[in-house]
């Protein structure tokens, strides 16, 4: 049994000062379903992928930002390639308003934004809970957001 890293801080902006700049973007066999405390392993999630709003659930190196706005604007660089992806990245990780998080509890809360079928990227953002420390954060994460390495 894995066990999940507490998370130091007490709010998306402290978290996002300790995430790493992590190159890697989550895969579906990176998300472990949690339920009542105890992980599951990896969900099965064929396509078109299924996100569960309301689940409790482990995820890898999905990015965290502190706003609406900034999550739509990575996916949207997504769909516009990988340097594009990269690049808005490095800016918006710079200023501290997003952060690749290596492993991360949260609960989807709504369906923000999806990527065009026809734009060969599948980048999605949702607005979703956060275990910070002991504590859950309202906040919004991108799936996607970054080309695998």
């Amino acid at each position: 049994m894995r066990l999940i890293p507490r998370l130091a801080g007490a709010s998306v902006t402290a978290i996002l000062c300790l995430a790493g700049t992590y190159t890697w973007a989550a895969a579906p066999h990176d998300i472990e379903v949690e339920r009542n405390g105890v992980i599951t392993g990896p969900a099965v999630i064929a396509p078109p992928r299924v996100y569960e709003l309301g689940t409790e659930m482990v995820v890898r190196n999905w990015v965290l930002c502190v706003s609406r706005e900034v999550a739509e604007q990575l996916a949207r660089a997504r769909e516009r390639g990988a340097e594009q992806a990269q690049t808005t990245y490095a800016g918006l990780s710079g200023n501290r308003s997003c952060g690749q998080v290596e492993t991360l509890l949260v609960i989807l809360r709504q369906r923000l934004y999806t990527s065009p079928v026809n734009s060969g990227h599948d980048a999605r953002v949702f607005a979703a809970e956060v275990r910070l420390s002991d504590n859950w954060a309202a906040a919004f994460v991108v799936y996607g957001g970054l080309p695998d390495e």
